[in-house]
């Protein structure tokens, strides 16, 4: 949050410079360099798990409980506890098609009354992933989940949003927008987010200093000397002006 406050103020202050005669062309490019360095500064604020490869935004409400705990790459609860969202990332040599498949069957042999209520595939960040909603029992309670898969570069990663079934749809929401910014990192990626970040504040400053001369005025000194030049001489008269006859 620090970091959007420090962009803002930077802009303010570019505002100010251009109150005076600058062009428009220069307000516009400050603008668009702006809303691009909040719009980056933003994107460093989103989890980011470096030994899996993947980052996510879970939203404001929800706290890290764990990371890298065994297959657990991290696992997110709500401020009040009773709803969770985790990612397990495990290692495969199976299509996405095939994970699924296996998945299945594997979470109706061990979880109690399973019953799975809807599937269907999508498309997430130009992934594709298959999406599994189902019910089960534990200690007396009906639990709703929400399984997301993907399969990518060897290694499936599964984000888990669970709930009791009677508060599933309190936050169906929060887990829709945790699920859509799921997105497969790198190292790479990383180094270039760093370096976008770097030369648009490089940008930045290129800015005001060009902005600072743009709006400069003309000094003092030299408009005091225009308005201190003497009048034009007066025009000679015509020749063939007519002589005025005097009589005294």
């Amino acid at each position: 949050m620090g970091h959007v406050v420090m962009v803002s103020d930077i802009y303010l202050v570019c505002r100010k410079l251009l109150d005076g005669n600058v062009k428009r062309t220069a307000r516009s490019v400050l603008s668009a360099i702006f809303l691009s360095s909040l719009f980056l500064i933003q994107s460093t604020q989103a989890y980011e798990n470096s030994k899996y490869g993947f980052s996510m935004e879970p939203g404001a409400w929800w706290s890290m409980q764990k990371e890298n705990e065994g297959a657990v790459a991290v696992l997110f609860t709500d401020k009040y506890g009773d709803a969770s969202i985790n990612v397990v990332v495990e290692e495969t040599r199976a299509t996405l098609s095939e994970y699924v498949a296996s998945s299945k069957q594997s979470l109706a042999s061990t979880l109690d009354n399973y019953h799975l209520k809807s599937e269907f595939s999508r498309v997430i960040g130009g992934l594709d992933c298959y999406e599994l909603i189902a019910t089960w029992t534990l200690q007396n309670v009906t639990l709703r989940m929400w399984h997301v898969v993907f399969v990518e570069n060897g290694k499936a990663f599964i984000i888990t949003c669970e709930t009791p079934n009677s508060q599933y749809f309190l936050h169906t929401t929060e887990f829709e927008n945790a699920i859509l910014s799921f997105r497969i990192t790198s190292q790479a990626n990383g180094l270039g987010l760093i370096v976008a970040v770097a030369l648009i504040a490089a940008a930045v400053a290129i800015a005001i200093v060009a902005i600072f001369f743009l709006g400069r005025k003309k000094p003092e000194s030299a408009t005091a000397a225009d308005s201190a030049l003497p009048p034009p001489p007066p025009q000679p008269e015509s020749p063939t002006s007519p002589q005025r006859l005097i009589i005294s």
